[in-house]
């Protein structure tokens, strides 16, 4: 499986997930808001060093292997800047978007290293 199908499963798999958590996030008592924001800032997270893993390893292109790098610091600083601007999230509704993409990444790898369907013998 070549990496961009493999990114496209754990992007598939992760919006997935996330639509499951955020109907499911009232059920629970917990804020969409929060599961939402979880979700987006670990896919955000995971495109960007993918794009710096990409520009590092198969371009090797400087301008994309700054920007993403840059970006990736930015993103970082953005959360905290909005966390001291007193930004209120719930941490378990957090965490259970965040899940989402972790559990996304694992089953993407998975199906990445899978065993296909296999010939049979003497055939």
């Amino acid at each position: 499986m070549s990496d961009h199908r493999v990114l496209g499963a754990v992007v598939a798999i992760h919006l997935a997930l996330l639509a499951i958590a955020v109907i499911a996030a009232p059920w629970a008592g917990l804020p969409v808001g929060g599961v939402l924001a979880g979700g987006a800032a670990a896919g955000v997270s995971f495109a960007l060093l993918w794009g710096l893993a990409h520009a590092l390893v198969r371009t090797r292109n400087r301008v994309a292997i700054v920007a993403f790098g840059t970006l990736k610091t930015l993103f970082y600083a953005a959360l905290a800047v909005a966390l001291f601007r007193g930004v209120r999230l719930d941490g378990a509704a957090f965490a259970s978007g965040v899940t989402c993409f972790v559990v996304a990444a694992i089953a993407g790898s998975l199906l990445a290293v899978a065993p296909g369907p296999r010939p049979a013998a003497g055939h």
